[in-house]
Formats: C-alpha cells, sequence, structure tokens
C-alpha cells in the first residue's frame, strides 16, 4: 500500500546518495577497473536496500489500474497508479547515482535506457561478458607477472587484481596455483625462501604466503642496508686516520711545522712501498 508521504515525495531519499557516492566509489568505471567498481557499487545499493532495482527483485508495478469480471481484463488507461510513480522517482534517482559513476566510455553505453535495471544490465554485458581471446590473454599475463622494484604488497596486489579479473570472468584460479605463480616471479635473491616454501609438505597458505616473503623482504633490506653502513665506516676511518698521517713522516721538510732527523737504523718503508 502507498502511503501518503510516499505520494508527497517530489525527490527519493536515494537522491541524498549522489553528492557522496565519489567517496563510496572512488573509481570511474572503464575497461580496466570492472571489479573493483562493481565491488563498491553493489556495497553501496545492498548498504541502502536498493539492490533490488538492478537485480530485478524489486520489480516494477503496474502502470495502470487493471480492473475486470468474469475473467475479462479492462485496463484504466485514465490515470497511472501511484505505487508505479514512486517506483519511478526511486528508479530514476538511482540511475542518476550510477550514472555519477561512470566514465564517458562507460556513460556512452547506457544511453537511452530507460530503467536502472536495464542500465545495469548494458554495463555488465560491455564490461564483464569476456571473450575467450580476452580470458586466454589475462591467462598469460598472470603466468608473467614478474616482481619487479615495487614492495612483497605491491606484487601480490598485482596477481590478485588480475586473479580477480578472470573470476570475473569466471574462470577460478586456485590458492595453489596462485603460490605457483608468486613464486615463479620473483627474483634470484628470493630463492631461499623459494626452496624453503616449495619443500613443504603442506600447501602455504596465501596469508602466510605475503607473511615469509614480507619477512624476507625485510631480511633483504637490512642486509642491502649493511654494508653501506660499512662502507661509510671505512671511509670516514680513513679520512681520519690515514689522511693526517701522511704528513708525519715524509722526505720533504717543508711539509713538516718541526723537522726531526731519524736516527733509528731500521728502514721505513711508505704505503706506496718506497723505503
Amino acid at each position: 500500500m502507498v502511503t501518503t508521504a510516499q505520494l508527497a515525495l517530489t525527490q527519493s531519499p536515494i537522491s541524498s546518495l549522489i553528492p557522496s557516492v565519489s567517496n563510496t566509489v572512488t573509481v570511474k568505471l572503464d575497461d580496466s577497473n570492472y571489479v573493483t567498481w562493481k565491488f563498491q557499487i553493489e556495497l553501496l545499493l545492498e548498504g541502502n536496500g536498493i539492490m533490488g532495482f538492478v537485480d530485478g527483485s524489486i520489480t516494477c508495478p503496474s502502470k495502470y489500474d487493471a480492473s475486470g469480471s468474469d475473467g475479462e481484463l479492462i485496463v484504466n488507461n485514465s490515470s497511472i497508479t501511484d505505487a508505479y510513480k514512486v517506483w519511478t522517482i526511486h528508479d530514476k534517482a538511482l540511475m542518476t547515482l550510477i550514472t555519477a559513476t561512470l566514465s564517458t566510455a562507460a556513460l556512452s553505453c547506457v544511453i537511452g535506457c530507460q530503467s536502472s535495471r536495464a542500465m545495469w544490465n548494458n554495463l555488465t554485458e560491455r564490461f564483464a561478458n569476456m571473450t575467450r581471446t580476452s580470458i586466454v590473454q589475462m591467462k598469460i599475463d598472470l603466468q608473467n607477472i614478474k616482481k619487479g622494484p615495487e614492495s612483497i604488497d605491491l606484487y601480490l596486489q598485482r596477481i590478485k587484481d588480475c586473479r580477480d579479473q578472470l573470476a570475473t570472468a569466471g574462470v577460478v584460479i586456485s590458492d595453489e596455483d596462485i603460490v605457483i605463480v608468486a613464486l615463479r616471479g620473483l627474483p634470484t635473491e628470493y630463492n631461499i625462501i623459494k626452496s624453503v616454501i616449495r619443500g613443504r609438505e603442506n600447501l602455504v597458505s596465501l596469508k602466510e604466503l605475503r607473511s615469509q616473503l614480507k619477512a624476507e623482504e625485510s631480511t633483504l633490506e637490512e642486509v642491502i642496508k649493511s654494508p653501506s653502513l660499512m662502507a661509510a665506516m671505512l671511509a670516514n676511518t680513513s679520512h681520519s686516520g690515514y689522511d693526517t698521517a701522511t704528513n708525519h713522516m715524509t722526505s720533504d721538510l717543508s711539509n713538516l711545522q718541526a723537522a726531526t732527523p731519524y736516527s733509528s737504523s731500521e728502514t721505513v718503508t711508505s704505503a706506496s712501498g718506497e723505503a
């Protein structure tokens, strides 16, 4: 039953979500971020109880009154039902909300849509349904991921992003395969931890894999820092010791403030090997 308060609506409460939607859906949908966009927009819609408009569970009411007798259906076209008016207000507000999360390219896919559900289906068809060629290429990209200069966190995130893209296309990659991909893409300095993980009898979990790789990353960073620190200490020692000692003993008397003849019979050899 449509209430008097609902009939008094000039705009849907959904409209209040539009000004702050960028705080919840942090990306504009395009070819590169469908997984992230879908996750964030679904959280927003489900959290506000309006997901049913796009998934079809909140159906559109009849536009006109229908009545009749003896099985005969008579449609009264003279007035639009109140339920239809209220539903339309909400749906148009939802269309505006979704539009605010789209890039220019994505927006072109929904022009002409008459409902939020039609918009949702068009976007899903355009950005989620991938060809077999695209899936094969994504699998190749996943297998070829290598850790560069970035951190372990960023490296594993790249692997996860690729896995999520495949999941959107209906391709499930097991945790074991992800562990294999992650180990294969590590540089040679991680060979020890790679051997340890591969030698385990039980499969390492993704959480444990991350933990062990981050620990190894910290160890490697310390090793890199230590030689630099030692080199700096040696440089300081050389500067403060040998440099100041060069003028303590010399064959050129002008280098000395006070000259004292060397009276010992022992031979003194300089650093250059001269006696």
